[in-house]
Parts: C-alpha cells; structure tokens; sequence
C-alpha cells in the first residue's frame, strides 16, 4: 500500500478492487483531471470500496477500516444515510444482547432465528435458512457493535407517532373522464378507502380511516386544492417543483383516494451467501465482491437489523480478503 498507485479506469476499478454493493449506486467525486468530457477518471484507490452510505453501507465501512483495511465510501446522495434517513430508528436486535440481560430478559441466537424461520410466515417461508441463521447468531454481536459507535438505546417505551396517517389522492369528475376512469366498486372499495363528495367542504368530512390519527380539517383541504389550482394557472409548483401541473381540480364530484406510497424493503436482490459474497448464476462466488442491505436478497426482514448486520459481516469479510 505504500508504492504509489496507478490511476485506473472504471473497467480497471471492478476488476482490481475489492467492492462492496450495499445500496444504491453512485458516481464518485473525484479529482477529473486528465480525464476525457463525460468520462470519470478515478484516482484513488483503496482495499475496500463501498457503494452506498446508507445503514449498511456505514457499518460496513466502520468494521472494514476496524480490521486495518483502507476504504472509500461513495454514494450518489450529497448527504449520507441512505434509506434510513426515512426510518423511524427501530433497532430490533435480540439473542442475549447487554440490554436484554440488564431487564432480565432471557433470549438466544436459537430464538431469534425461529421467527423469520416460521413456515406460517409468507413474507419469511423462502428466506435462505442460512442467511437467517448468520443474521441470528450476529444480533448480539452487532448491538454491542452499534453502541461502541455511539448509537443510543433509550431505555423507555417509544412514543411511536406515524405521521398524520394516509396520504390521499384528490381528483375531480375531469380527471375521471380524463383518464377512462370508473370510480365505482369493484374498482374503488368505499370502506374506509375512496370517498366521493360533491364540494371539497363535503369530502373532507367524509375522508375517515382507521389509520386516519386525526381528521382532515375542511378548511385546510379547500387550500390545499385551491393553491394547487393556483400552480396549474401559472404552470409552476412552488412547494414540490412538480414540472408543469396541467390540471385544475375544480369540477364535481370530488374524489379521496388511499395513495399513500411508501419506500420500503426490496423482496429480491442480489444472492449472497453467510459471508456476504455475492453468488453468480452459475453458483459461484464473485471474487471481490459483497453485497449487504438493500440490494442483496435472500432474506426479506425489514429495517435495521437485517440490514445493520449483513453489513457489518460484508465489510469484515471484505477487509479479511
């Protein structure tokens, strides 16, 4: 590592380093000297090379620089955190962790490992038993290793608030027209769901659901829509730069749809096996490479303990190369 590397192209970069997928991908932002227009030239070189600052990403990094390696992070975010920056924190490790034992909590490996492995479970019944067993028997070893980096565990029940409830859709009879629409069941379910109304006064009084934590106010609905109108006559959204908003909402009846989108776990990914080592699809591992987090599948747990885990084991893997 002390001889002077030369600098390589990205084809080089894959071949000859040590890289690890943990989320998305990204362009560096490296020095471009010498480079061609639109090329991007890479000067840096490191033992391990992580795409994806997000939470597997960084640990990852953490346990890759605790073994002695060198490692470069890249991400195409201009801020780290990845997916997680979304997250709630909830960190659901369990085995015996130093928590546990302080409550009297009895738990082991053995335990964790029977939930995800629960036949009853459709999320869990393909999960790869051999993911779930490394996953289990590292849950202990990856809280003690989250606290050691400065992650706090509040010793008090959470005050779990999920934000104000669903996000609704709300169009107008030009839209149903519009679009070949037929806002009747079966394809609109009225229980809780889609509402119809013919003011926006109306319709927001209508709009109640059970995950609903507190009723839409008429006034601030009427706003809403009005100043949504307001950015189709000027064609510019001032709140969200939604490029040329072309329609008013201003024709009844009036529509409330559940169109609450999400950012979630991915259910598939890239096949990995105990250590992290990405398999190809003849069943062999891929020299070089890991992958953790978002982007390996296998195993279809949601949140931090999945991923805070399998990262930690990618970058001790990567580092031990």
């Amino acid at each position: 590592m002390n001889k002077k590397a030369p600098a390589v192209n990205r084809r080089d970069f894959l071949k000859k380093s040590t890289a690890i997928g943990v989320g998305a991908t990204a362009a560096p932002g490296q020095d471009r000297g010498g480079a061609r227009a639109g090329e991007i030239r890479f000067d840096q070189v490191a033992d391990v090379v992580i795409a994806g600052a997000g939470a597997a990403g960084l640990p990852a990094a953490i346990m890759a620089r605790n073994q002695g390696a060198s490692v470069i992070v890249i991400d195409a975010n201009h801020d780290i955190g990845g997916h997680a920056m979304l997250s709630g924190g909830r960190i659901p490790l369990g085995g015996g962790t130093s928590l546990q034992k302080k409550y009297g909590i009895a738990d082991s490996a053995d335990q964790v490992y029977l939930d995800p492995t629960n036949h009853r479970n459709p999320e869990f019944r393909h999960a790869d038993r051999d993911l779930v067993r490394v996953w289990a028997d590292e849950n202990v070893a990856t809280f003690e290793f989250l606290i050691e980096n400065g992650v706090v565990f509040n010793d008090e029940p959470p005050s779990i608030v999920n934000g104000g409830g669903p996000i609704w859709a709300i169009f107008d009879s030009d839209a149903v027209k519009r679009e070949g629409w037929d806002p009747n069941p079966p394809n609109v379910d009225p229980r809780g769901w889609f509402f119809a109304a013919e003011t926006i006064t109306e319709l927001a009084g209508k709009i109640v659901n059970q995950y609903q934590s507190q009723p839409i106010a008429a006034g601030v609905l009427e706003t809403t829509v009005a100043k949504y109108n307001s950015f189709v006559e000027v064609q510019k959204d001032s709140d969200f730069g939604k490029p040329m908003p072309k329609y008013p909402i201003k024709s009844p009846p009036f529509y409330a749809a559940w169109s609450t989108p999400i950012l979630h776990d991915t259910l598939t990914g890239l096949k990995i096996n105990r250590k992290c080592q990405v398999i190809d699809v003849h069943g062999q591992v891929i020299p070089g490479l890991y992958c953790a987090g978002e982007s390996a599948g296998g195993f279809a747990l949601h949140g931090f303990p999945r991923v805070t885990v399998f990262g930690r084991i990618a970058g001790r893997e990567a580092a031990s190369v």
